[in-house]
């Protein structure tokens, strides 16, 4: 259907879900396609739209395919990280980006940034907002215009946090329900005026506090984020008390006692927190409070599982202060960061393991295991990092920090490997690079390439923690940091994992190797897995 008829909205719509989910089957493989455009699309002659041509692609795993400094992409489809080139940093909401650069241009017939030269192009995309779809083309429906938008969202934190989340949205759109994204309000869309001629807000500002009523000028533009509200849900009695943690490093703060339990929404500034109940099995829990919202820890049904501590399951690490210097890209470098007495699993997270947790929801691979009873000594993979949380919770425990994790593995030398003399890769390290495939193929080379988390004890730390390096990477608590910003600016919605899975030897992998994804579902990885730590109290 030609815009302005009745029917063209609907079929653009279900035309650009059918290419989400597309793009969302492509992530959840560890693939970014980076080259979203109508050239690469196919429409068959039933009507069905294809995704094709990979060429460009980043492997998640593998890193990028083509060299980082060049432009990777066509122009006019470019994400802003992608047109900043040097500094990019894509992942899949680089696609989504794309992708809603194509639902624009389909809507309306026009694409949102022309120009005569690169340059132009380049740094309109960087700068400048395009004219509203509805403008355009004024019979858009306005959630689908408000959909639009937000998959084009300048910051990759304002767009869809996945394909499969803008996929949702326009499924919601064609059903006639309430879609999740929201028009940017007055406030939002007079910071990204004020920012992006920041020289001049700065000089005007600086006037402004001459002024008798400056500050109240400053006030209304620039509101102090409304408190969060803190809820803990156990028996009665117990003392609360929260850290809050470095939002670079991620390690806690002091201790600040909110009082007793249950605690009733307690007002935080936003951030996020580590919350402990004395009286309670849970060693610690982490929450993100967001500004005006409710967040609410119940502990009423953590598994008492106090003697782990002691069983020898876990290994006592003191403090200390870590000190990396060889890992460019991680949050820690070139910092002091203290490090407490802390508890770490002695092993990975085995399946058998997460087959006792009662309240889980199994991931798609876990009935694929049932295969055979010697898979429950092999580490528990495909799980998100929110699944991992919520196992860990559920043990009393909770998940380690990547200081923590460094400081376990590498110590206060920073070996590169678990075992001296560092002289080759043992256990799990000698597997091949994981690659797409199908379930089938993806159990066939877990069972392949890992070993039980008990096993290789030539391949432990000195401390006697199995798998350091090899089998699986690790989730850990805490979150990654875009380290290009000075300084280094939080990503709140991705987290770190430290070492290296069975492709160590292959890539030249080493205890120094971390890695960031996303939160959800989509970032489940046969080859990611964890294991649990606690506060040494």
């Amino acid at each position: 259907p030609r815009p302005g008829d009745a029917d063209h909205a609907e079929s653009v719509a279900r035309r650009i879900a059918s290419l989400a989910d597309a793009l969302a089957h492509a992530h959840a493989n560890g693939v970014v396609h980076r080259d979203v455009k109508p050239s690469n699309l196919l429409l068959t002659p039933q009507g069905t739209v294809k995704l094709v041509d990979f060429g460009v692609a980043k492997d998640a795993q593998l890193g990028t395919l083509t060299r980082s400094d060049q432009i990777v992409g066509s122009i006019p489809y470019m994400s802003p990280e992608q047109a900043r080139v040097l500094q990019a940093r894509v992942d899949e909401r680089t696609d989504v980006y794309s992708l809603g650069v194509v639902l624009y241009e389909t809507l309306t017939l026009n694409r949102p940034y022309e120009g005569d030269t690169t340059l132009e192009v380049l740094t309109k995309i960087r700068t400048t907002d395009p004219k509203p779809v509805r403008t355009l083309n004024e019979r858009v429906p306005r959630d689908l215009a408000v959909i639009c938008a937000k998959a084009m969202a300048k910051e990759p934190d304002e767009r869809y946090a996945s394909a499969a989340a803008l996929r949702d949205d326009l499924h919601r759109f064609l059903r006639f329900e309430v879609i999740e994204a929201r028009p940017p309000n007055v406030l939002r869309v007079l910071r990204r005026f004020l920012y992006r001629r920041r020289l001049l807000v700065v000089a005007a500002a600086a006037a402004a506090v001459a002024l008798t009523f400056g500050w109240r000028v400053h006030a209304a533009l620039f509101p102090a984020p409304a408190p969060a509200r803190l809820s803990v849900l156990a028996e009665p009695g117990g003392r609360v008390t929260v850290r809050r943690l470095d939002p670079v490093t991620g390690q806690p703060g002091p201790a600040v006692s909110l009082g007793e339990t249950p605690l009733r929404a307690s007002k935080l500034d936003p951030g996020f927190v580590r919350v402990h109940v004395e009286g309670s099995s849970a060693s610690a829990v982490l929450r993100r409070l967001e500004s005006g919202l409710d967040a609410v820890v119940d502990l009423r049904s953590i598994e008492e599982q106090d003697a782990a501590s002691d069983d020898g399951s876990m290994i006592r690490f003191e403090g200390g202060v870590l000190r990396v210097t060889d890992t460019p890209v991680s949050p820690l470098q070139g910092r002091a960061v203290p490090v407490e007495p802390f508890y770490l699993d002695a092993t990975e997270v085995s399946i058998g393991d997460y087959r006792a947790y009662p309240d889980v929801v199994p991931p798609p691979q876990l009935a694929l295991f049932e295969a055979g009873a010697r898979t429950d000594e092999l580490p528990m993979t495909n799980v998100s990092w929110e699944e991992a949380r919520a196992y860990a919770e559920w043990r009393g425990a909770r998940l380690p920090t990547h200081a923590e994790w460094m400081w376990a593995a590498r110590g206060a030398s920073l070996r590169r490997f678990p075992w001296d003399p560092a002289e080759d890769y043992r256990g799990a390290t000698k597997g091949e690079n994981y690659a797409p495939g199908t379930q089938e193929e993806h159990l066939a080379r877990f069972l392949a390439s890992t070993l039980p988390v008990q096993s290789a004890p030539e391949a432990c730390t000195p401390e006697g923690l199995f798998h350091m390096l090899g089998n699986v990477t690790e989730w850990t608590e805490t979150p990654m940091c875009d380290t290009l910003q000075d300084p280094p600016r939080p990503l709140p919605e991705r987290r770190v994992l430290c070492g290296a899975y069975w492709e160590a030897e292959v890539n030249g992998r080493t205890l120094n190797h971390i890695q960031h994804y996303g939160l959800g579902p989509a970032e489940r990885n046969w080859a990611r897995g964890f294991r649990c730590a606690r506060d040494a109290r």
